[in-house]
């Protein structure tokens, strides 16, 4: 049975991750992607548009997981500098562990709207802190509200 992801990344690293069809959560740690099962579903959410950036508050991607095992990459080759390091093991270390991940093509869709009617969004007046973790579980009615609205606005 399908289990359902969210995973906080600014933009910039989450388009490197879907430009070259992986999946990574919790600064690249192996035991993030080893929670993972072939098809599982992933969203990701970017509270920034990159690490320095101008604030987003967006859902930006969902896909499903299509491997077995998580893999080791390099994500500076991967990504030749460009994402703000988000998803690394550290600042330019590089080493990351990924899963194969097929992205359906979405929009950006804002979190504020949802709020209220999210279950694992605890208290929606303090928000912020839910998304805090580098990767979550949540239920199959809450994955389905938001990536429904992200391919609504492809």
């Amino acid at each position: 049975m399908a289990r359902y992801w969210i995973g906080l990344a600014e933009r910039d690293s989450v388009q490197a991750a879907v430009a070259n069809g992986v999946c990574l959560f919790s600064g690249g740690k192996a035991a993030a992607v080893r929670k993972l099962a072939p098809g599982d579903w992933v969203l990701y959410y970017s509270p920034h548009e990159t690490a320095d950036g101008a604030a987003l508050e967006c859902f930006t991607a969902v896909g499903e997981v299509i491997d077995d095992t998580p893999w080791t990459q390099n994500w500076t080759q991967l990504c030749a500098g460009g994402p703000s390091w988000t998803f690394g093991t550290g600042r330019g270390s590089g080493q990351t562990w990924v899963r194969k991940c097929a992205y359906d093509a979405v929009g950006e869709v804002s979190v504020r709207p949802l709020l209220g009617a999210l279950d694992f969004v605890a208290r929606p007046r303090h928000w912020g802190r839910t998304f805090r973790r580098g990767q979550m579980e949540i239920g199959a009615a809450d994955f389905f509200a938001i990536a429904d609205r992200l391919r609504a606005v492809a």
